[in-house]
C-alpha cells in the first residue's frame, strides 16, 4: 500500500502582505542542508482603509468554491478520482487518530479580522513583519482583506523578490500557534498509506488560501525556510494553480486562465507541492506537473522534500508569489505579471487537515453566508 490517488484529489482536484522594502534574490541552492540568515529591513509604507468587500462565499469542504462580487452564486467541484485499491480510505477525514497543532491563522489579512479577534494575529504585527519591493508593488489594506498591486511589468532579470510578499521572521511569542511543518496526519498520507495506525505526525500539511484573481495569471508560489535557513530553490511549493484549474495531461500546462472577479478558495498538499518544487531543480526530474503527479502516482513517494525533512521545528520565514509564481522552469509565471494587474487576499491559513481548514472562515464569508 505504497501509493494512493487522494493525491489527485489534494493537488490536482483542489485546486485546491506590508510595506517596508524589498525582498532580495535568493540563493540558487539545490541542496536541503544550506545554513544561513535572513536580514529585513526597510520603512513602512502602508495605508489602510476602511472599504469592504462585499461576496457571497458559501462554505464546504470540496476542493474549489468561489463567490462572486455580484450575485449569489457558488459554484464547487466534488469530483473524486478513482481509488486504487478497495481497501485504501476515501479520504484523510477517515482515518485520522491523535492529536494535531492548531490552525495556523497568522495571515488573515485586513484592519478588523476574525482571526485578531481570536488572538490568533493582528494588523499591527501583519504590518510590523511584512516587507516588500515598494518599486514593484503597492499594498492596501480594507477591514477585511489585502490588495496587491503590480506597479511595473516583469522584465527577465528581474530581482526573485521584486513581487512578492515577505514575511521574513515570522517567529513570535505573542500568539500562541507556530507554523509547523510536516505530515498533518499519517506519515506519508494522503500519497502512500504505509504508515496508517502505526506513524502519526499531525503537523501542518495543507495550505488554503481565499483569493480574487482578476488576472490571467493561473499560478502562485511559496518560499519557506525554518530558522538558521536562508530562501533557496529548493525550498519552494511549486505549482499552486488558481482559477484555471491543473493540468490534466502532459500537453499541458496552465499557465495562464481567464480573469474572474470571484472569490475562490483553494487548498494545496505543501508536502506534494514543496518536493514538485525541489524536483525542478534536480537530475532527473520531471519538467513540469502532470510529471511530478505520474511520479508521485507510480512510486506512492515524494521522496526528499524540505517541507518535512526539518518538521522538528517551526517555519521561520514565508514569502508569497501571489501575482506570478516565483520557481524553477515552468513552476515559474512571473512573465504573465503586468503594470496594474492586482490580487485581492482574504487569508492565507495552514492546516493538518481538508475538514481543519474548511472549518474557518472569515468576517466576510460569515457575512455572505448570512446573507
Amino acid at each position: 500500500m505504497k501509493r494512493l490517488l487522494s493525491l489527485l484529489l489534494v493537488v490536482v482536484m483542489l485546486f485546491a502582505v506590508l510595506a517596508m522594502v524589498g525582498c532580495g534574490d535568493d540563493p540558487e541552492e539545490t541542496t536541503t542542508a544550506a545554513p544561513g540568515t535572513t536580514a529585513t529591513t526597510g520603512t513602512s509604507n502602508t495605508t489602510g482603509t476602511t472599504a469592504t468587500t462585499s461576496d457571497t462565499t458559501t462554505s464546504g469542504t470540496t476542493a474549489t468554491t468561489s463567490d462572486t462580487t455580484t450575485s449569489d452564486t457558488t459554484t464547487s467541484d466534488t469530483t473524486k478520482p478513482t481509488e486504487t485499491t478497495s481497501s485504501e480510505p476515501a479520504d484523510d477525514t477517515t482515518i485520522t487518530s491523535g492529536t494535531t497543532v492548531p490552525l495556523y491563522a497568522r495571515f488573515d489579512f485586513g484592519t478588523d479580522t476574525k482571526a485578531e479577534a481570536e488572538g490568533k494575529t493582528s494588523h499591527e504585527y501583519i504590518v510590523s513583519i511584512l516587507t516588500y519591493d515598494s518599486s514593484s508593488l503597492t499594498i492596501e489594506f480594507t477591514e477585511d482583506t489585502m490588495v496587491i498591486w503590480a506597479t511595473k511589468s516583469y522584465t527577465s532579470g528581474m530581482d526573485t523578490g521584486a513581487f512578492a510578499i515577505c514575511f521574513d521572521n515570522i517567529v513570535t511569542y505573542d500568539f500562541d500557534e507556530q507554523l509547523r511543518p510536516g505530515w498533518g496526519t499519517w506519515v506519508g498520507y494522503p500519497i502512500s498509506t504505509a504508515n496508517v495506525g502505526k506513524g502519526w505526525q499531525g503537523h501542518h500539511q495543507y495550505m488554503k488560501i481565499r483569493i480574487l484573481n482578476p488576472t490571467d495569471n493561473n499560478m502562485i508560489s511559496m518560499q519557506f525556510a525554518v530558522p538558521g535557513q536562508s530562501y533557496s530553490t529548493t525550498q519552494i511549493a511549486s505549482y499552486m494553480f488558481l482559477q484555471g484549474g491543473a493540468p490534466t495531461s502532459s500537453s499541458t500546462d496552465n499557465l495562464t486562465a481567464t480573469p474572474t472577479n470571484e472569490w475562490k478558495s483553494y487548498i494545496y498538499d505543501i508536502q506534494f507541492l514543496a518536493w514538485a518544487g525541489r524536483q525542478e531543480t534536480q537530475s532527473g526530474g520531471a519538467r513540469n506537473y502532470f510529471g511530478h503527479v505520474e511520479d508521485a502516482r507510480e512510486t506512492g513517494d515524494v521522496g526528499a522534500n524540505n517541507w518535512n525533512w526539518q518538521n522538528s521545528q517551526e517555519i521561520a520565514s514565508l514569502r508569497f508569489h501571489l501575482l506570478g509564481a516565483y520557481g524553477s522552469g515552468k513552476a515559474d509565471t512571473r512573465k504573465n505579471i503586468n503594470q496594474g494587474d492586482h490580487v485581492e487576499v482574504d487569508y492565507i491559513i495552514f492546516g493538518s487537515s481538508l475538514d481543519q481548514l474548511n472549518a474557518y472562515t472569515s468576517y466576510i464569508e460569515d457575512s455572505s453566508n448570512a446573507a
